[in-house]
């Protein structure tokens, strides 16, 4: 009977090539040339001597000796060129002791097999061209960085290659550069060779209410292996407690998928939102948002979109001051370079941004200021965290002229309605308060109007609405009915308001039709959790 023996041979791979140290490349003992390494990894569950092997730097041979003098540096190290069962062996210049610019930079592991070359260089002195293999005494290829596809690849000073997987080939996708801290992983495992490593590459808020928002992570697999389940965490303090929840998803490796978090019910306020993402008990990545929810904080205020200067007024609608550092403006084609100064914004206070300068102090010229059309555009506010804060749509219709600005009649009113808005009675009254405002009751009660009468010729073109419900969260539904009871336009139904409170208009338009002269009956419900029924309704009049 013939038996066939099956050998296989198990090689040592580069796992790490260091091109490009850091510091200078030229002049005598630079750091660009003596901090060079190969680190090598040992697969077999044999020791491996790489005594018997060689490193080919293109057509420059060298042989590999143990380097006896790093022991003064590093006593814990061993010199030596073997490499035990499943551990690393670094390779590294003989010049690598020697005084100089970025002595001795690698924190080399304990118990490492440290090596070097009996020529004074590795090889001729690395550069992204090169070739670096480590061969057999026949001059068989058993390893090598370079030889496939995908090459030269483009350094980046002080930081090295790292091979991914292992075992798979040596083309320019599997070495990708060293995500460690240090530019480096000398003798130990890769950075980017990880199993279980995920990355947090973008999050984004929606905001399908003023106070009901979802969070989408787009997550970045950088490890080894499939992920099939994610482990997220957040809290948003003051709101939301700690909370976990696992996620189901598709992630193979280099691969992205996105998760939501949400819909997830917040009071109205401004609140620091954590997130922490990882696998089974190892968290992996996290990230950082200032949210809010309810009325945007800043509001655009005033928009000179057709002037010798287009300019763009801001304001602080909060009770509390607001740095606008890395605040910037926006259109559909680009954006504005953010704020750089960190300007704090109180309360009740305006600020304006332009595209050169103009008279007045509390004022910031931003590069990039999108071009304003003059027959309507779209102006987006983003954050430092580039969420958009508040966006209007405006049109040429809704005001504004040569040299005459475009007001917002209440900061508290909705952004995107053309009856938020008209032209300045005085051309513009950049920063600082509007000629034409509309402030929205504050008295407390159920249901408060700016006005009993909407009177457009009469200069009320608008009724503020503020809806304040004593008990929350409530669904709340707001109607418009004609004194013969027919029901003429419906505001919001079974609208949740976290807080109670509400902020909404009346104009003499409901939908599509222009509201006859007469009276009117405003009616708002709401329904508490529990089932507690509050009703308000409050008789108006249209004038024409």
């Amino acid at each position: 009977m013939n038996f066939l023996t099956l050998l296989v041979c198990v090689y040592p791979i580069i796992t790490e090539v260091m091109v490009d140290p850091a510091g200078s490349e030229t002049g005598s003992l630079s750091p660009g040339d003596r901090n060079e390494f190969i680190e090598v990894y040992n697969p077999d569950d044999d020791t491996v001597d790489m005594a018997f092997l060689k490193i080919r730097d293109n057509a420059e041979i060298d042989s590999i000796v143990p380097f006896i003098e790093i022991l003064q540096f590093y006593p814990e190290v061993k010199a030596t060129t073997k490499i035990p069962p499943k551990s690393y062996g670094v390779i590294l210049d003989k010049e690598y002791i020697l005084e100089g610019e970025n002595h001795l930079p690698y924190d080399l592991p304990d118990g490492v097999s440290v090596m070097t070359t009996k020529d004074t260089d590795l090889g001729n002195g690395f550069s992204s061209n090169d070739t670096i293999c480590i061969i057999d005494g026949n001059g068989n290829v058993l390893s090598s960085f370079g030889l496939g596809s995908g090459f030269p690849l483009r350094t980046r000073d002080g930081v090295s290659f790292e091979r991914k997987y292992y075992w798979g080939p040596d083309n320019g996708e599997n070495w990708r550069y060293c995500e460690d801290e240090n530019g480096n992983s000398c003798g130990m495992e890769n950075s980017v060779s990880k199993p279980f490593k995920v990355r947090i590459k973008e999050l984004k808020l929606e905001r399908l209410e003023e106070c009901k928002l979802t969070f989408v992570l787009k997550v970045l697999n950088t490890g080894t292996e499939f992920l099939g389940i994610l482990k997220i965490r957040y809290e948003i303090t003051g709101a939301i407690p700690p909370s976990e929840e696992e996620v189901s998803v598709f992630l193979c490796p280099d691969s992205i998928a996105l998760v939501e978090i949400g819909p997830l019910f917040i009071p109205p306020g401004t609140y620091p939102l954590k997130i922490w993402i990882g696998v089974q008990e190892l968290i992996l990545d996290s990230t950082f948002l200032q949210i809010f929810a309810g009325k945007p904080p800043l509001v655009i205020n005033e928009i000179m979109y057709n002037g010798d200067v287009e300019w763009i007024e801001v304001y602080n609608a909060s009770n509390d001051p607001l740095s606008l550092k890395g605040f910037s403006l926006g259109d559909p084609v680009k954006s504005s370079q953010p704020v750089i100064d960190d300007i704090l914004l109180e309360p009740g206070s305006y600020y304006v941004f332009s595209s050169a300068e103009v008279q007045v102090s509390n004022s910031t010229v931003l590069k990039n200021f999108p071009t304003l059309n003059n027959t309507g555009d779209t102006i987006f506010l983003y954050d430092a965290y580039g969420q958009v804060v508040d966006m209007v749509a405006y049109s040429m219709r809704w005001g504004g002229s040569f040299n005459v600005s475009l007001e917002r009649v209440s900061p508290f009113l909705p952004s995107n309605s053309p009856y938020s808005w008209a032209s300045s009675k005085e051309g513009n009254t950049i920063g600082r308060k509007n000629s034409i405002q509309i402030l929205p009751p504050q008295t407390g009660a159920l249901l408060s109007l700016s006005s009993k009468a909407l009177a457009p010729s009469r200069g009320v073109p608008v009724i503020a609405v503020r809806v304040e419900f004593p008990e929350f969260p409530v669904y709340a539904t707001g109607e418009l009915y004609r004194l013969d009871g027919r029901k003429v336009q419906t505001f919001f139904t079974e609208k949740l308001l976290v807080d109670g409170k509400l902020d909404f208009t009346v104009t003499d338009y409901a939908n599509g039709a222009q509201l006859e002269e007469g009276m009117y009956i405003l009616v708002v419900n709401g329904r508490t959790f529990k089932g507690k029924f509050f009703s308000k309704k409050e008789l108006i009049g249209v004038l024409r």
